[in-house]
């Protein structure tokens, strides 16, 4: 069972229950991640749980998440609602229900780190709102509607000055 709060700092509450029905308890925080197919997470500790598992099987994602889609609005990712899939010990356990939340981050090719090839995408979507076309959510990062001046000053307080943004 999966239940989330959308938005940049999330909520996600995980209750592990084995096949029949019990709570699973003996899991660690490492054993449990969130990952999506075209998202690459950051290294623990933030795409890991909060904690492991309690007594009666619950634990939590929170905070916010640090990684990079490999990709944007025009590949058909929104950013503002990337499916996320929790996986227990390797096997995922919302296959059916993936957990949507906001993903802002200035790595918009999904490798890590904010450099040149992250700001061409950025660029190409710079100041669309004024020329009728929507914003892209993947670079509209303070959440205006479109992508700015403001974006960008956020944008580059990460370019080439981080790893795993």
């Amino acid at each position: 069972m999966v239940d989330s709060e959308a938005g940049n700092d999330y909520l996600i509450h995980v209750v592990a229950l084995d096949i029949n029905g019990d709570p699973i308890t003996t899991l660690a925080a490492t054993d449990l991640w969130l990952w999506h197919p075209e998202l690459a997470t950051c290294p623990a500790p933030f795409s890991q749980a909060d904690d492991g598992t309690d007594a009666d099987g619950h634990t939590t994602f929170s905070g916010t998440i640090y990684a990079g889609l490999q990709g944007d609005l025009g590949d058909g990712i929104d950013c503002d609602a990337a499916e996320l899939y929790v996986y227990i010990l390797g096997i995922i356990i919302n296959d059916a229900e993936p957990v949507c939340v906001a993903t802002d981050s200035p790595d918009l090719n999904g490798d890590l780190a904010v450099t040149v090839a992250d700001f061409g995408r950025f660029v190409a979507d710079f100041n669309c709102a004024d020329e009728g076309e929507p914003s892209d959510p993947c670079h509209d990062y303070n959440e205006d509607g479109e992508t700015g001046v403001a974006d960008f000053a956020l944008f580059a307080g990460y370019f080439n000055n981080s790893e795993c943004p």
